[in-house]
């Protein structure tokens, strides 16, 4: 079940945890007593909006970078592929914006929190994409993140 959602992914030898869901299955391991289903749910919906939100956020902040820079059709082509491929080790393809081509050369890996201190899961996935980019993967850590519609 945490495979087909996405929370476990399967390597070469070992099953590991999505960087997205490292916080919930911290808090899984911490809860003393049982989680009842619907608790977890929420927990994973949470988790779920924090990150979409988040990704929204640095999109919309990349193409406004991009029109900044007199970039406006770049802007226009950068998107979120998170929602398309899980195990891309990125989330959102851009541009440097340096030059006239139509070719991604950002691969950016978005990292929130709720908190403002910088400390995050990177996944083997991640890292082997970052070392096979280079200076073409970005890292932005979105920290104290308030999503927006949540429950007070």
């Amino acid at each position: 079940l945490l495979l087909a959602l996405g929370v476990l992914l399967k390597t070469d030898s070992k099953l590991i945890v999505d960087s997205r869901y490292v916080p919930l299955v911290r808090w899984l391991r911490t809860t003393n007593g049982g989680v009842s289903e619907q608790e977890l749910d929420r927990a994973l919906q949470a988790n779920m909006k924090l990150a979409g939100q988040a990704e929204e956020a640095v999109l919309e902040y990349e193409r406004e970078r991009l029109r900044l820079m007199k970039r406006s059709a770049e802007a226009l082509l950068v998107r979120r592929i998170s929602q398309l491929d899980v195990k891309a080790g990125y989330d959102i393809e851009s541009f440097d914006g340096d030059k006239p081509l139509f070719d991604y050369d950002r691969f950016i890996e978005v990292k929130s929190s709720y908190r403002s201190e910088l400390r995050f899961f990177w996944s083997e996935n991640e890292r082997r994409v970052a070392e096979e980019k280079g200076d073409k993967y970005w890292i932005y850590f979105v920290g104290e993140f308030v999503i927006v519609g949540a429950e007070t």
